[in-house]
């Protein structure tokens, strides 16, 4: 913090910018310690955390994603990465699709096909890693939902008793906060979709693994096995067994009828037959009722106890 000048320090507004406290003051502390002949370490000027004087109050360190950029870094923004891995995960599902068509069909898997399912440990690594990133994002996303939500909600509240002159004050907060909630339900809608795609996947391998003959298809399916396992860290089991206990507690209590199942998910591999579909219910272990003609049985049941709580009702 020496000046040209012998035994003159300069800290703070004087030098360059950030022109801010906390930074005056690290300088402070450097240039004490300096005079004070203690080995001090370099101000990293890239490192100072930013300010933003808004409601609510914004704290930013490192480069900006255009400042990055300019300064010649490899950056991705979660919608690079999102598009990125989207494509790849409907071109991974689209060649198993393939292999399964052939399969079905009693043919060998045409050498294209083979081809676009193998996978490099570099691009396994990659696709791991983008991954990775994904999750931190809907991490991320959840945690600013839960803020905004929040802070609308206590907004909301402030206005219903604030004075007239107040209120546009706090409609401009409001604001500021939807504008950022809507942000993190766009993330949310997008990781819904990786997610589908993920499944998907997972149900394209076990129907390859159940339906595999030669010993060349069986391959092909335990390599995506082991690379969906690698990328995502759980198997594609546990991924299908996942989805289908989120399914039961979260869906209707209306069982689908056997011989009609059908699921959303099911609709990207529609060039397979009825009884193919079942056979991945089946292997996703699909909830069935152990009643087998539920709505026969309800008819036939009879109350315990037709005057117990009558006053009541």
């Amino acid at each position: 913090m020496q000046t040209d000048e012998a035994g003159i320090y300069a800290i703070g507004d004087v030098t360059k910018a950030p022109w801010l406290a906390h930074k005056a003051s690290h300088e402070g502390i450097i240039a004490a310690e300096t005079i004070a002949g203690i080995k001090t370490h370099p101000i990293n000027y890239n490192n100072i955390a930013g300010c933003t004087y808004s409601f609510p109050q914004i704290a930013s360190v490192g480069l900006t994603e255009e400042a990055a950029k300019k300064a010649g870094y490899q950056i991705q923004a979660f919608d690079d990465i999102y598009e990125e891995h989207s494509k790849e995960a409907k071109e991974y599902n689209k060649n198993l699709n393939e292999a399964l068509k052939a399969i079905n069909e009693n043919r060998a898997i045409d050498a294209e096909t083979k081809k676009q399912l193998e996978k490099s440990l570099e691009q396994i690594a990659k696709t791991r890693k983008r991954w990775k990133a994904i999750e931190l994002a809907k991490k991320t996303a959840d945690k600013e939902g839960i803020y905004h939500k929040e802070n609308i909600a206590r907004i909301r509240k402030e206005r219903s008793n604030c004075l007239p002159h107040e209120e546009q004050n706090l409609i401009n907060k409001e604001e500021v906060h939807v504008k950022s909630l809507s942000k993190t339900q766009i993330v949310n809608k997008q990781y819904d979709g990786l997610v589908a795609d993920k499944e998907l996947y997972a149900q394209n391998i076990s129907l390859g693994l159940s339906k595999a003959k030669r010993r060349e298809e069986k391959a092909i399916f335990l390599m995506e096995a082991a690379a969906f396992k690698e990328i995502h860290g759980v198997s594609h089991e546990e991924v299908i067994k996942g989805s289908n206990n989120q399914e039961m507690d979260s869906g209707s209590d209306q069982l689908q009828p056997e011989g009609d199942i059908q699921h959303i998910r099911f609709t990207a591999a529609n060039q397979y037959s009825h009884e193919d579909q079942k056979k991945l219910a089946t292997a996703g272990k699909e909830a069935k009722s152990p009643i087998k003609d539920p709505v026969k049985q309800a008819s036939t049941l009879k109350p315990i106890a037709p005057n117990k709580g009558k006053i009541g009702r």
